[in-house]
């Protein structure tokens, strides 16, 4: 049964850094897909309360921002503002900073996938590890204790 448990624990890691290192190999190629002049449709902060494993609660902000572009003809809308999770600020300002670079009305390049231009970005920088060296962490600890639970069983 301990076997089984560390085998678990390390499926869990290798797909958190699977989907990890796959969204940085998108924003990498991403950087390198064609680009077009697109426009902004609408840009606005939304906010929601969250609440954490203890109670507590706390407001996170998030920036919205919806746009168009268009290739060979074809009209496309999207909102992805950069691969990974959307963007989450505990700051309403820092929110509005990035609504900012993104006004309604105005020009942005947008750039989008040659082989499905419907998939498009905004922002090509990679996605911080960070996350993902912390789940891993909190993984392999909860593997460790879960597996002496059962070891000493």
């Amino acid at each position: 049964m301990t076997m089984l448990v560390y085998l678990v624990g390390l499926a869990i890691v290798a797909l958190i850094w699977f989907l990890h290192l796959r969204t940085a190999r998108k924003a990498e190629a991403a950087a390198a897909w064609p680009s077009v002049t697109g426009t902004v449709q609408s840009s606005a902060v939304s906010d929601k309360v969250e609440t954490d494993s203890e109670g507590d609660s706390e407001t996170a902000w998030y920036p919205e921002v919806a746009y168009a572009w268009t290739v060979n003809g074809q009209n496309y809308t999207g909102r992805r503002i950069q691969f990974g999770e959307t963007p989450r600020f505990t700051r309403e300002a820092a929110a509005r900073a990035v609504c900012d670079r993104y006004r309604a009305g105005a020009s942005v390049p947008v750039r989008y996938d040659p082989a499905n231009p419907a998939e498009a970005v905004l922002e090509t920088k990679k996605p911080s590890p960070f996350k993902a060296v912390l789940f891993t962490v909190v993984v392999l600890v909860l593997t460790v204790i879960i597996g002496s639970v059962f070891g000493a069983a």
